[in-house]
């Protein structure tokens, strides 16, 4: 089974503010009052990133100048991180970077197959610095709801679904008004 994410990661309704100038962008409410902005190859395009394709200095597959620039714009008013993370079958790689106050404070971190204990691989280290906490015996990537979806095409889905809340708490008061008796509707489990 394969799993692909570009995204940047912030508060939610932080994020959809940010973004609101971008026509095709979407922003995926996760938990702790986190958003998730897909990074398609056409939102990448719009922003000036000239066609997605990987700069020679850094492991990101959709990073450029522009994207650089308008991460650190972003942050002026709270911390964002970018994340990417491209697995298959078990096999693949992860990369993350936080931006604060305007500069990148951390990263950009990149494994290949994430050796040793999950808090150290990157995209959870990116998500600790955001401020998210550890829930049960999920790891952060879990915890926040990074397994809800599996590829990019999920992840826009997911943001379209969420358009009609005014913010994070009328999402979150939906989510939970819709939730059978029980259990959650409207997240899926970490890995279905």
């Amino acid at each position: 089974m394969s799993y692909e994410l570009h995204a940047v990661v912030g508060d939610f309704d932080r994020l959809r503010g940010l973004s609101a100038g971008l026509p095709r962008a979407v922003v995926v409410p996760l938990r702790q009052r986190l958003g998730l902005l897909p990074m398609t190859g056409e939102i990448f395009d719009e922003l000036g990133g000239g066609g997605g394709r990987r700069r020679a200095e850094g492991p990101f597959v959709l990073m450029s100048p522009a994207l650089d620039a308008l991460l650190a714009e972003w942050s002026r008013g709270g911390p964002v991180a970018y994340v990417e993370a491209d697995f298959f079958g078990g096999d693949g790689e992860q990369t993350a970077a936080l931006w604060e106050g305007g500069l990148r404070t951390w990263g950009p971190e990149n494994a290949w197959n994430p050796p040793g204990r999950p808090e150290t691989w990157p995209i959870n280290a990116a998500l600790a610095r955001l401020g998210a906490v550890r829930a049960g015996p999920f790891d952060l990537f879990d915890t926040i709801g990074f397994g809800q979806e599996r590829d990019m095409e999920g992840w826009r889905e997911a943001g379209l679904r969420a358009l009609d809340a005014a913010d994070y708490d009328a999402w979150e008061a939906a989510r939970r008004d819709a939730a059978p008796p029980g259990g959650v509707r409207g997240t899926r489990p970490p890995h279905a």
